[in-house]
């Protein structure tokens, strides 16, 4: 029941324009098919969803507890059981865990699935360009088959509405202090010496100096997960 809601507050996407570190056009595809999907393609921002998602809860008279910190689920013979951080319980007769990354929800179906990291690294962050006139129909993706940057228009009115996303090949991992807990100087450079030998265009590295917060992310994979639900 949010669909139309979510789309006002998006950016349908109409075709993608592959450009290579030279900043010339490799490729420009439209083969995204709105009727075989029966759904558009969408640049949308994470909390326009959140927003979306929590007027309906509300509409529903779902209850939503915030602050908890899952520690741990208990199976019972016909419940199940969700212990917090806060000593609270709650008991249901179904969980379903949106965790994120490092899951207690997983943890308590498949304990013995290793979470491996992936050999990439990612980021993420909202923006704006000044001079770039942006084809809000379109996403633009950058890549020199080792780093990628991906950029588009991701809701019609707001002012922070270029959402972008990278990511790099990366053998180790990062250590946290560096990336996921770095300051906002330390990411900004990170991006670019990855672009170090790229002709940069200028709206590229004002989306990166416009950023006011970034997001990143070390993408791990789990490479046996022999079960889903329990």
């Amino acid at each position: 029941g949010c669909k139309n809601e979510v789309i006002a507050n998006a950016t349908v996407i109409k075709k993608i324009q592959q450009i290579n570190s030279e900043n010339e056009i490799e490729a420009i595809f439209h083969n995204y098919s709105e009727k075989y999907y029966d759904a558009p393609l969408l640049n949308v921002m994470r909390d326009q969803i959140i927003k979306s998602l929590l007027k309906e809860v509300h509409r529903q008279g779902i209850e939503v507890k915030y602050n908890k910190k899952l520690t741990s689920i208990k199976q019972q013979p016909h419940s199940v059981q969700a212990l917090f951080e806060d000593e609270t319980v709650i008991t249901g007769d179904i969980v379903i865990g949106a965790d994120g990354t490092f899951s207690k929800t997983r943890e308590a179906i498949a304990f013995n699935a290793k979470l491996d990291y992936s050999g990439f690294w990612g980021l993420q962050g909202v923006s704006f360009v000044k001079d770039f006139v942006l084809d809000e129909a379109t996403s633009y993706f950058y890549n020199d088959g080792n780093f990628q940057f991906i950029f588009g228009k991701a809701h019609p009115t707001n002012k922070m509405n270029i959402l972008w996303q990278a990511f790099s090949q990366c053998p180790e991992k990062l250590p946290t202090k560096h990336f996921e807990k770095a300051n906002q100087e330390t990411i900004r450079q990170l991006l670019y010496k990855q672009m170090e030998h790229w002709n940069i265009p200028k709206h590229l590295s004002d989306i990166i100096d416009h950023t006011n917060m970034f997001f990143p992310r070390s993408i791990y994979e789990i490479k046996d997960f022999p079960v889903w639900s329990k």
